[in-house]
């Protein structure tokens, strides 16, 4: 997800999913050096905000189309 896509997921409160599905996540706070922490059921974790790997998702973890 671009740094547009973490700061409108952080704001709405969208989960969001990684290519392992190890998620959902929820974005609890968005750096300008493309770095993101999320909160998941097992801690806070955080990650680098790649558009490859993150989608917004539902509480399944299961991709939401755009």
């Amino acid at each position: 997800m671009t740094h547009e896509q973490a700061t409108t997921a952080k704001v709405s409160g969208s989960l969001v999913n990684d290519r392992e599905q190890t998620g959902p996540y929820r974005v609890i706070k968005v750096d300008w050096v493309g770095k993101v922490t999320v909160q998941s059921l097992d801690g806070t974790h955080e990650m680098q905000s790649d558009p490859a790997v993150f989608y917004r998702c539902n509480i399944r973890g299961e991709k939401i189309v755009e």
